[in-house]
């Protein structure tokens, strides 16, 4: 790239930084200063290559545990792409000088733009974002396939009205790439999910209705090539599996205050755990309970599959080690209230791959190295363990907890986990029950895990 191209020079050591992370020999330091020199020098204009620098550079900064100079860095790259008016459609065709690739990137910017902005106010909690459809109308044509954008070979980009009305298109070979997918699950979790109140019981059984409706659609409209998480090559779709990630996530998170899976004030360690509801739950909302505990136990079940897949855990994105966090500490508010006997030493396996995949992301990123000390110390209380607490009774765990911080303190109100499986969901959301159970089959061994996902592992 040539360096002499106004914020190319940026990119480039952005880029070098984001390396040196993975790369133990090499001082991360040094490269991290001329990032930060070459961003403070004074641009004749902006243009696009900087915005693209800082976007980057959010994210490594994020992850490396400094997140508000990450947020500072995301809100400049944010102001500077709506002032270069990189949200129109008009943009990349008009700053591409006919070069079809140039104007891929240029989409590609601002949506990972929009991603990046989605992922750091969701771990953050926040009510909005800047990039937010309720605050930036985006008419920006959606990303094309990464071997396409490897290649150079550009097909004719697809709108978001063709993605909106993919479910009356009369082409049965119309095809979204796998980025495509992301940004439309992330948009429809921006609409259902991201900023709406969550202050009753209603409020939230709401979010649960129209987040489960939104992920529905998605799965049962995704390309048949895009059910799988392997390609034809035998490698990783990355943007496929964040997208699932994503989904297992939110699960968990939108479902959890009406469950019977109780909230603890020692949750308010993890910087990644979402704050509890503000009121204790409803008795109304007592007979649906069990249910929102099981679409919780399957999405946790789906997740720890995928952390499973034969991949490199340290490639997958930073952003996973927040989703990670979060379903673990379900998982052992799960194994305090809900599970016994085998299904509770299962979870256990279960929370150790977890734990694992946790461990590998802190070698790399300083704030993963966080988040992983914060989980033990949910889970050490949450579990009992640990000198003087083997013996500690209901009453004393009572004591270290606010009352509005926990759901169910009553341990009669504990459903038997044996009853999920007996559960009929059929028609609670409208949605089939035989079609998200689909064989995920390993290739490599004679393992068939049944998952809640459309999707299938092939060429392993």
């Amino acid at each position: 790239m040539n360096g002499s191209i106004p914020g190319v020079k940026a990119l480039v050591l952005v880029m070098q930084f984001i390396g040196s992370l993975y790369a133990p020999t090499v001082s991360t330091a040094p490269l991290e200063e001329q990032v930060e020199i070459a961003l403070a020098e004074q641009q004749p204009f902006t243009c696009g290559f900087e915005v693209q620098a800082l976007v980057l550079y959010s994210i490594a900064v994020y992850w490396y545990d400094n997140i508000q100079r990450a947020r500072e860095i995301l809100d400049m790259a944010t102001s500077k792409a709506l002032a270069l008016g990189m949200n129109s459609g008009q943009f990349a065709a008009g700053n591409s000088q006919g070069d079809p690739v140039l104007a891929e990137s240029w989409r590609r910017t601002w949506w990972q733009l929009y991603l990046a902005d989605a992922h750091i106010a969701s771990s953050n909690h926040a009510t909005t974002f800047g990039t937010s459809q309720r605050n930036v109308l985006a008419t920006v044509e959606l990303p094309c396939e990464e071997a396409n954008y490897n290649s150079g070979n550009i097909p004719h980009p697809k709108t978001l009205e063709d993605y909106d009305n993919r479910e009356f298109a009369l082409d049965d070979d119309t095809d979204f790439s796998s980025f495509a997918y992301l940004i439309g699950l992330a948009r429809s979790l921006d609409h259902t999910i991201i900023g709406i109140p969550r202050n009753s019981e209603e409020n939230v059984h709401a979010i649960c209705t129209n987040a489960d409706a939104s992920v529905a659609a998605w799965l049962s409209l995704l390309s048949k090539s895009k059910r799988k998480f392997f390609r034809d090559d035998r490698t990783l779709d990355e943007l496929l599996f964040k997208a699932n990630m994503l989904i297992q996530v939110y699960t968990v998170d939108i479902h959890r205050s009406l469950s019977t899976l109780a909230y603890s004030a020692i949750e308010a360690v993890s910087s990644c755990a979402p704050p509890p509801p503000p009121e204790r739950l409803a008795p109304v909302y007592y007979s649906d309970a069990h249910i929102h505990t099981t679409k919780i136990l399957r999405a946790i079940e789906r997740m720890t599959d995928m952390l499973t897949l034969p991949t490199r855990i340290a490639v997958h994105s930073p952003f996973t080690i927040c989703m990670i966090a979060t379903m673990t500490i379900a998982h052992l508010s799960a194994c305090k209230y809900v599970l016994k006997g085998e299904q509770l030493k299962i979870a256990r396996e279960r929370i150790r791959v977890a734990m694992g995949a946790l461990e590998v992301f802190a070698e790399v990123w300083p704030r993963g190295k966080k988040v992983v000390r914060e989980v033990k110390i949910v889970a050490r209380e949450l579990l009992s363990l640990g000198a003087g607490t083997e013996a500690r009774e209901p009453t004393e765990v009572r004591s270290l907890l606010d009352a509005n911080a926990l759901l169910i303190l009553d341990d009669s109100l504990t459903i038997d986990a044996d009853s999920f499986a007996r559960a009929d969901l059929t028609g609670y959301f409208g949605f089939p029950s035989s079609d998200w159970e689909l064989e995920l089959g390993l290739a490599s061994s004679d393992v068939s895990l049944r998952t809640g996902f459309p999707f299938e592992v092939t060429g392993v």
